[in-house]
């Protein structure tokens, strides 16, 4: 269930991990976060930070904008 965590104001979300794609210096993780597939790259540095099928997500909520999903206007955007 998505929400904000009090502590850092990240709107966080819990996602599967359905694969990981090692590609040389990088790691591509595909995730599914309730029906939403989510792609992040990370490198194989912090790759070790996503040790489990079920990881936990955060997004700033300042840059998020959305969008209507069948016109593809833009109804919303975060504080810049």
């Amino acid at each position: 269930i998505p929400g904000v965590d009090g502590q850092d104001g990240l709107l966080t979300c819990q996602a599967d991990v359905m694969l990981r794609d090692h590609l040389g210096s990088e790691v591509i993780v595909y995730l599914d976060a309730e029906g939403l597939p989510l792609i992040t790259i990370l490198s194989h540095e912090k790759d070790s930070l996503i040790s489990e099928d079920v990881v936990t997500i955060g997004i700033q909520p300042s840059p998020v904008v959305l969008f209507a999903p069948y016109t593809g206007q833009r109804i919303g955007h975060g504080v810049v």
